[in-house]
């Protein structure tokens, strides 16, 4: 025989079971079988756990929309030159300039002369000298001694014209002479009779070169207004 005390126990155990069935799903869903009078009051939370390894990079995302333009950056620094390029083509000719202003003259050395005689040259009479000048270009000649002086160097041309009459049987001797070195000498000794005698010479002269005509010895010269004894020279050009 069951005793009854035992079987107020199985009653109410079983009471509790119907409340647990009954309450298993709340007003929000969740699952609380036996929460009400099944379990006791919760408690209280737990301490945090450490962080986690990381996980696996993902899959690269979509491109992204493009941004807006920036601002304009400031001016970098100077390059260094590049190389030549090639020579281009011939461009087309010109068109023809003014016609420019008149230049300066250049200078020109002028030195020419011509000595006359109209008096005989007598045999005392060792450098010829003359009584005028028919033209004396730089003033280069002195009729007073009979020399020709050099000014400008270069190359020059000398030319004597005498006469001579050898009524008495006396030679004429002419020399032209250079820094008293006789470079021509001419020579007249017919017996009788007038004649005209002349000779010349190139010679290149430096400055203070001097030139003249000498008398030989025992000579005499012809000279009048007539026939005068005639000496010339002339600068041909510089050098």
């Amino acid at each position: 025989m069951i005793s009854r005390p035992f079987t107020w126990c199985v009653g109410i155990l079983g009471l509790c079971i119907a409340i647990c069935v009954t309450n298993a799903v709340d007003e929000n869903g969740s699952d609380n079988t036996c929460n009400s009078c099944c379990h006791g009051t919760p408690g209280m939370p737990g301490i945090p756990g450490t962080h986690g390894m990381n996980g696996n990079q993902g899959n690269q995302g979509q491109k992204g929309d493009p941004g807006m333009k920036g601002d304009t950056g400031d001016d970098g620094p100077i390059g260094l030159p590049g190389k030549a390029g090639p020579v281009g083509p011939k461009g087309d000719t010109g068109l023809k300039g003014d016609k420019g202003d008149p230049g300066m003259q250049a200078q020109v050395n002028k030195s020419a002369f011509t000595a006359i005689r109209t008096t005989h040259v007598i045999p005392a009479e060792t450098i010829i000298t003359f009584t005028s000048m028919e033209l004396n270009y730089g003033d280069n000649f002195n009729k007073h001694n009979g020399k020709f002086t050099c000014q400008f160097p270069g190359v020059y041309y000398f030319m004597l014209s005498f006469g001579h009459h050898d009524a008495q049987g006396i030679r004429a001797d002419v020399s032209l002479v250079l820094n008293g070195r006789a470079l021509s000498i001419v020579t007249r000794s017919y017996p009788k009779g007038f004649s005209t005698q002349s000779s010349g010479a190139t010679l290149q002269l430096k400055t203070g070169d001097q030139v003249w005509l000498t008398n030989g010895e025992s000579s005499y010269v012809y000279g009048t207004t007539a026939r005068p004894v005639t000496f010339t020279g002339f600068l041909l050009f510089d050098v």
